[in-house]
């Protein structure tokens, strides 16, 4: 299975809000209904203190891959706000935005991937797995099709999938369309590329 950690802010205890006693009461109640966790980081500061642990900054995923045994850029980041996504991203890791009420819509905009809900979330996580688990020996796929004809962010997500695909493929071919065709460029594992635009991603193409 996937091993889990906790990235919080708690800023509410340099401000007097709560005490350590309590956060850690809230904490034991998350993990009863949620967890088990393998790592809890928490940052405990304002953002006036200018750590290296409150997100946006990277801090506490790095410390939390370190923890999980493992590197930011094998690790998955589920959050709901943009500061979450910069974290993430300034670590090397994965994201995930999951929106909420608070959520503004410009972060909803720039997040790499976005899924409605957590359970969508969790989905999203274990096909990526499955896309780098490792091959079976033996089982070699001739020439693979792969297609990404969205925006170049989108595109550059598609990596480590493309990745997983040339490990087991003899040719891969990469579909995309005009917006995506610098991030695509800078992929590896690509064979040939084929950019295509569509028109409800790309509005009507010149004749």
């Amino acid at each position: 299975g996937l091993r889990l950690a906790v990235v919080t802010n708690q800023s509410g205890l340099a401000r007097g809000l709560f005490t350590a006693a309590q956060l850690r009461a809230v904490n034991a109640r998350v993990e009863e209904l949620l967890g088990p966790f393998d790592s809890w980081q928490i940052c405990p500061h304002d953002e006036r203190a200018g750590c290296g642990c409150r997100k946006p900054a990277p801090g506490m995923v790095r410390a939390a891959a370190r923890a999980l045994g493992t590197t930011a850029d094998r690790c998955v980041l589920v959050g709901d706000i943009g500061a979450d996504m910069t974290a993430a991203g300034a670590a090397g890791a994965a994201a995930v935005l999951v929106p909420t009420a608070t959520t503004r819509p410009a972060e909803v905009a720039a997040a790499p991937c976005v899924r409605a809900d957590l359970s969508a979330a969790v989905e999203e996580i274990l096909a990526r797995a499955a896309l780098v688990a490792a091959p079976t020996e033996g089982r070699r796929a001739g020439t693979v099709l792969v297609a990404r004809s969205d925006s170049a962010g989108d595109v550059l997500v598609t990596g480590p999938a493309i990745r997983a695909v040339a490990a087991s493929a003899d040719r891969v071919v990469l579909l995309h369309g005009p917006r995506g065709r610098d991030a695509a460029a800078l992929l590896p594992g690509v064979d040939e590329h084929i950019e295509w635009p569509l028109p409800w991603i790309d509005g009507n193409p010149t004749p």
